[in-house]
């Protein structure tokens, strides 16, 4: 028996030893991402079709820094690779103050549903009714209501961040041990000092989770609608490089929308694992 567990447990640390570090699978899956593309253009443009149709990665990072501009037979539009990084800055600063304003409307949502009963059961299920609410439905409305793009865009990034955060955020204080808030108040703390000390300490890694789904949300739903108005943003620049039939110059817009989800996310774990090790030391 002692001879088989032990064995057990030598195959048990062996596995672990051979798990690979997170950074190496990352390496490794976009070699295989980028390897599988470069395939596939090769296959398109050996078989006739264009090299704009399914471009060559190094066509795509050529036109992320040219400065052509984009012909058509009937316009020519404003629009080269070099217009990628302007373009990536008014959708990303929109996105930005959108999801600010959801991140404190979502917080106060949550705390005031965590505070008074009656707030609870009205306001959660109409929170939960409100996300039933198609994007493709929701963005005209918000283009009607608020006719200037710039508004609307930043109300779409508002709400589709203030779901996950107001839920993950509430999430986060019904978990909170009763047994804990009552010892709080027994001690003479008040209201604010047990949000303060107890509460939203608590909440925190649901509060990160929300903020991890929220923060791409926003970047997508404010690209959604500048494609619905095409005056600018990366929505304008896929709308246009599509209509001028450049699918290499779109496929460049969408990489680089894909990229700046894919970095938010990361920037808002980085800012979590801080944040959270930063409260288990205090």
């Amino acid at each position: 028996m002692r001879g088989s567990h032990t064995a057990q447990e030598k195959e048990q640390k062996t596995s672990r030893e051979f798990i690979p570090p997170r950074w190496l699978v990352t390496i490794v899956w976009l070699i295989g991402f980028f390897a599988v593309w470069e395939i596939i253009a090769a296959a398109v443009q050996a078989s006739g079709g264009s090299n704009t149709v399914f471009p060559h990665l190094y066509d795509m990072i050529y036109w992320c820094f040219s400065t052509d501009t984009v012909q058509t037979a009937t316009q020519s539009y404003s629009l080269c690779g070099a217009t990628i990084w302007s373009y990536l800055w008014d959708t990303l600063s929109v996105a930005i103050l959108g999801f600010l304003i959801g991140f404190a409307l979502g917080i106060v949502f949550a705390l005031l549903m965590s505070l008074f009963l009656p707030v609870q059961k009205v306001g959660y299920p109409l929170l939960l009714v409100s996300q039933m609410i198609p994007m493709l439905g929701l963005a005209p409305i918000f283009l009607s209501i608020f006719p200037e793009l710039f508004t609307s865009k930043m109300f779409m990034a508002a709400y589709m961040s203030f779901f996950p955060i107001a839920a993950n955020t509430f999430a986060g204080f019904k978990a909170v041990d009763r047994e804990r808030k009552e010892l709080l108040k027994i001690s003479a703390a008040n209201t604010y000092q047990v949000y303060t000390k107890l509460m939203f300490p608590a909440a925190l890694p649901s509060l990160f989770v929300g903020l991890k789904l929220a923060a791409p949300s926003a970047f997508c739903a404010v690209i959604f609608t500048e494609l619905l108005r095409t005056q600018g943003g990366l929505g304008y620049g896929i709308f246009a490089s599509q209509y001028a039939s450049r699918w290499d110059l779109c496929w460049g817009y969408i990489f680089m929308a894909i990229l700046a989800g894919v970095l938010i996310f990361y920037l808002v774990e980085l800012v979590r694992h801080f944040v959270i090790r930063w409260k288990s030391t205090d």
